[in-house]
């Protein structure tokens, strides 16, 4: 992206009404063009701007109860955001469902040593159920977002040694259970049995590298 001398000189209150209209997945390279864009995104008024232009409803939400906090605008913006892409609820964006999900995403990728899958289980659960959902709705949901995030880890040596543990805890069953009981046998079967493109193979060294295979070999481990 080029910056003219006209647009460069725009104040920040325009620059945000610009910014937020452009795609999100531009985002990230509009905020390496200039130091002043990157700061932008990194304050809070310009999350404030796109929750309210993307999101109206947002801000009619009721208060944040339960383990999992809420987080400022570009948290909230994110949730919405994950809720939206990675999960179908009839239509509905559920603001604690991304949430969760970015909650178990980053115990899972950027813990060092994460919270058993029993303690983080039992956190998503207690968080449904705290924000009004029944308790047979917040197990539905928590197997959604394990399904989710399990399939979406970064494919790396640190995902393959959390996955081992997980699958190597006492409760691992527990896991199992949710994904056979939450998926329909065409999920299930692509979760664990999934063969990589020929294209797939070659990129990885003949390697199988998803990280729903990680975690199928795991299991076995």
């Amino acid at each position: 992206m080029s910056v003219d001398s006209s647009f460069g000189k725009l104040p920040d209150h325009l620059l945000i009404e610009i910014f937020i209209r452009v795609p999100v997945s531009e985002w990230a390279q509009i905020s390496c063009v200039k130091k002043q864009w990157a700061n932008l995104f990194r304050g809070e008024c310009l999350w404030q701007a796109a929750l309210a232009t993307t999101y109206p409803l947002a801000n009619q939400a009721k208060r944040w109860p339960g383990p999992i906090p809420r987080g400022l605008s570009k948290r909230r913006f994110a949730a919405l955001y994950v809720s939206k892409h990675i999960f179908s609820l009839d239509g509905e964006i559920d603001e604690i469902v991304g949430h969760t999900y970015l909650f178990l995403k980053e115990q899972l990728e950027l813990s060092t040593m994460p919270p058993s899958s029993s303690i983080l289980h039992g956190t998503i659960i207690d968080q449904f159920i705290a924000c009004g959902k029944s308790r047979d709705m917040a197990h539905d949901l928590a197997s959604q977002i394990w399904l989710a995030v399990l399939d979406n880890l970064e494919e790396n040596e640190h995902t393959f040694q959390i996955l081992k543990r997980l699958a190597q805890e006492g409760d691992w069953w527990r896991i199992w259970m949710i994904l056979s009981s939450a998926a329909n046998s065409f999920t299930f079967s692509r979760f664990f049995f999934h063969t990589p493109t020929q294209d797939q193979s070659k990129s990885n060294g003949g390697c199988l590298k998803s990280s729903s295979q990680i975690f199928a070999t795991a299991l076995i481990m």
